[in-house]
């Protein structure tokens, strides 16, 4: 199911077929891309077709496909400014409000959590023998993990490392991540489906967060042709390469020619 919205206009007289949507999904044409289409023009058409598979599908909408590209674009993995930039008009013109656009640039902030691996540490200091590792908790933690679960709806065992040597910041994560389920005005099985995309993304990769927020998108109602749209749409982040990779090649041959 196409987007009409999206569908780039048609080939001008003598252009190449393929042109028009090499433009719309990887920007300007240019003689590296007229090199390929004329030397290997497989290498176009199997691009495209792996670009659009999650669109073909028809399961999410264009507004939540776009919204699933943008965060998969801002999340700090990741961090394609021009992306973002794309992705943000596609989801302005499939009708997602300003609102909805800053809940899914707070919901890829949380990504960065990642980065507290205090289960790493509680495995170093289990191997020095310290009591810290596994220490019983306090009162103040008992309630950090009740508003955890009250606010977030979940609790996995992998976060009491984290709790029991660093509660400060998982109270204060709490308070960032738990924004968007007490405020936001995305539907929760959206919402998931953004977190489920960060972590399946090739420059992420955290299994045990897809594990997580796959059996919540499920619980939310979810399809498993979505979550297999959402993954889709992740997989063709490698498609970039060629998005940032042609226009390097046109400017070398250029150089060289100016060379000559």
């Amino acid at each position: 199911m196409t987007d009409p919205a999206s569908t780039p206009p048609p080939p001008g007289p003598g252009e190449d077929p393929r042109r028009p949507r090499i433009e719309a999904r990887f920007g300007a044409w240019n003689r590296a891309w007229q090199l390929a289409a004329e030397t290997t023009p497989e290498y176009l058409d199997a691009s495209l077709e792996l670009d659009s598979v999650a669109e073909r599908g028809g399961r999410l909408s264009p507004k939540v496909r776009a919204l699933v590209g943008l965060v998969l674009a801002a999340a700090v993995t990741h961090l394609s400014t021009e992306r973002m930039r794309r992705r943000m008009r596609e989801a302005l013109d499939a009708g997602a409000s300003p609102e909805e656009i800053i809940e899914v640039l707070v919901v890829a902030a949380t990504v960065g959590v990642h980065g507290m691996n205090a289960d790493v540490l509680a495995e170093v200091l289990a191997e020095r023998g310290s009591p810290e590792a596994s220490a019983e908790l306090a009162e103040h933690q008992v309630r950090i993990r009740d508003e955890y679960v009250a606010v977030r709806g979940y609790w996995r065992d992998f976060l009491d490392e984290t709790l029991r040597l660093a509660p400060e910041f998982l109270e204060t994560y709490l308070e960032f991540s738990g924004a968007p389920w007490r405020v936001g005005v995305l539907e929760p099985k959206v919402r998931e489906f953004l977190y489920l995309a960060f972590d399946t993304a090739p420059t992420h990769l955290h299994m045990t967060g897809l594990r997580i927020h796959m059996n919540n998108a499920l619980d939310h109602g979810a399809s498993v042709g979505e979550i297999v749209e959402v993954m889709a749409l992740a997989a063709a982040m490698g498609l970039e390469t060629l998005e940032r990779g042609m226009p390097l090649l046109a400017e070398e041959l250029d150089r060289r020619e100016s060379a000559l």
